[in-house]
Parts: C-alpha cells; sequence; structure tokens
C-alpha cells in the first residue's frame, strides 16, 4: 500500500494520545464498483492509523467508528473498523431509523443495515429538519465535528446534492480535520493532516 502524504497524523511535538478514545468518521459513495479493491485500501487505511496512534498512546486505544450506516462506503469501513481494530460503533442517524431503513430498497441492504445496527454502542439521530437533505448534511457534519479522523471514498467529483460526500470532505477541510481520501475509481489514498489530534 502506497499512501501520499502531506504530514503524519498528529502534530509533530505529540508524544502520547490524551485519550484512550480515538474516534474515525466516515463518509463517501453509496455505490462502490470496486468494492474488493476498496475493501483491501480501507482495511490499510485502518492499520496505518492504528500504527500512528499506538506509537504515540501510553495506554490502550478504544477505536470507535462514527459512521451514518447508509449503503456502500458507510457500511464497508464500519465492518472494517470492527474486523481490523476491533472498533465499537456508533451510528449517527439522518432521520428516524424507521424512515430511513426505507432509503434501502433491497431486502439484502436493510438486513446488513440492521446487523450493523445491531452492534452499535450508541445511536445518535440528528434534530429532526423535516428536508431529507438537509437531514443528511447535519449527520455528515455530526460525523466531521466528532471524529479525530475522516475517512472518505470518493472520486472527487463534485456533490450532486447537498450533505453528498463532496460538501462533507469540503467541510472536514475547513475544519482541518485529518483526513484520508480514498479514491474510488483507482483505490489510490491521499492523507492531509488537517489541523492534528491535539
Amino acid at each position: 500500500m502506497s499512501i501520499s502524504r502531506r504530514a503524519s497524523i498528529g502534530s509533530p511535538n505529540a508524544t502520547t494520545v490524551s485519550s484512550t478514545r480515538f474516534a474515525i468518521g466516515v463518509t463517501g459513495a453509496r455505490i462502490l464498483t470496486n468494492e474488493p479493491l476498496l475493501g483491501v485500501q480501507t482495511g490499510a487505511v485502518l492499520a496505518d492509523i492504528r500504527d500512528q496512534i499506538e506509537r504515540r498512546s501510553v495506554e490502550p486505544v478504544r477505536y470507535v467508528i462514527l459512521s451514518p450506516l447508509a449503503e456502500g462506503a458507510d457500511r464497508l469501513i464500519a465492518w472494517k473498523g470492527i474486523e481490523v481494530l476491533g472498533a465499537d460503533l456508533e451510528v449517527v442517524l439522518p432521520l428516524d431509523k424507521s424512515e430511513y431503513i426505507e432509503d434501502f430498497e433491497a431486502p439484502e441492504s436493510k438486513t446488513d443495515f440492521n446487523a450493523l445496527f445491531s452492534r452499535a454502542s450508541r445511536v445518535t439521530q440528528v434534530q429532526p429538519t423535516g428536508n431529507r437533505a438537509e437531514a443528511y448534511e447535519m449527520a455528515g457534519r455530526f460525523v466531521v465535528d466528532r471524529c479525530d479522523v475522516l475517512i472518505a471514498l470518493w472520486d472527487g467529483r463534485p456533490a450532486s446534492g447537498r450533505g453528498g460526500t463532496a460538501e462533507i470532505v469540503k467541510y472536514a477541510r475547513q475544519q482541518r480535520r485529518p483526513l484520508y481520501w480514498i479514491h474510488t475509481e483507482d483505490g489510490r489514498i491521499d492523507e492531509e493532516l488537517g489541523g492534528g489530534l491535539d
């Protein structure tokens, strides 16, 4: 695996991670045409995060995946986080669960959603707005605001709607959140430091 780095996670002077909880936020495409490759690359990114954090940590680290559990990237990263890191899962819902699950047409998708949802250690629903697109945007911003690093599976194209991956990546950059961008077309990985972990 090759990661193009602008810097490493954490500030250059950091010697320890101040908290034992480390939250990994997710955003990305709902349709992944290259899922096997993206799964491998996601696992490699998670292992890289673990290696960087555990080099600095004097205590065991409890990893948490923050995910809305939409189809595609949200679930791929959640499953990989559980597999690679033994991470806890915290679900961020844009809508009431009974309404949200109707977004997933295939029975297999609903089953996958429920399988992950049943593993959640915490579930948060963003403030109801009456506007579906705004609710998705609020959920994405909630994830960015509460994560230590964001993983984005994204093709790099502009947002096709409010709350899309491009908007959430833009918001993460504005907030100087550390970001791993896994390019969905070829699996290339870019890391951006943002503001570090301090």
